[in-house]
């Protein structure tokens, strides 16, 4: 978690002066390219790589949306969902370190096919992607796994944006949470293996 964290960081930095979503946004409603689409959006369709192009986008924007406050992608609390579909969602997408680690991945894979300046210019973040893309790419320990978590203590959990939850309102509907319970066991027993 560390590492990711640290190269998020440091390649958003990168990344910052290619990537905005209002200039996105307002790319969308002009009929025009934006930015990073006109200058690497072919090069990414080239290589075949079209997929990790729209999810290196959805994870700069989450990463800028973040920076600017967005309690819903501040990470370091165990997050739950209700749903059985999301569940299974997350946990394939979760081979290279759950949300963070993905984040991380898609900016390191981004910022090889787009050749980033200074994507290798410091030995610790260096070490970090080294790790990061080895736990990403181990194919042998890649088992997703949907884990049921048993006696939750509802006065724990919150929204998945960190705000407290209000069991009675007649709105209420959610589905994904956040639970800041500390030292919560997860069992495998409880476990669900999902196929690749």
């Amino acid at each position: 978690i560390a590492d990711c964290r640290m190269v998020v960081d440091y390649l958003w930095e990168l990344f910052k002066p290619i990537f905005s979503s209002s200039e996105i946004i307002q790319a969308i409603h002009s009929g025009k390219k934006s930015k990073i689409e006109e200058k690497y959006k072919d090069l990414f369709v080239s290589q075949n790589k079209e997929i990790v192009y729209n999810n290196l986008l959805e994870k700069l924007w989450m990463t800028e949306t973040s920076k600017e406050g967005n309690q819903q992608y501040q990470y370091g609390g165990l997050y739950l969902t209700s749903n059985e579909m999301s569940a299974k969602h997350y946990a394939f997408n979760s081979f290279a370190g759950g949300e963070l680690g993905l984040t991380a991945h898609r900016f390191i894979e981004g910022a090889e096919i787009i050749k980033l300046e200074g994507l290798h210019s410091d030995k610790i973040i260096n070490s970090a992607i080294e790790r990061i893309e080895a736990f990403a790419n181990d194919q042998a320990a890649r088992n997703p796994v949907v884990v049921k978590v048993r006696n939750i203590e509802p006065s724990y959990l919150l929204t998945d944006d960190g705000k407290s939850i209000d069991w009675f309102s007649e709105h209420f509907i959610c589905q994904h949470f956040r639970y800041i319970k500390k030292d919560v066991k997860l069992d495998l027993d409880n476990a669900e293996y999902l196929k690749k």
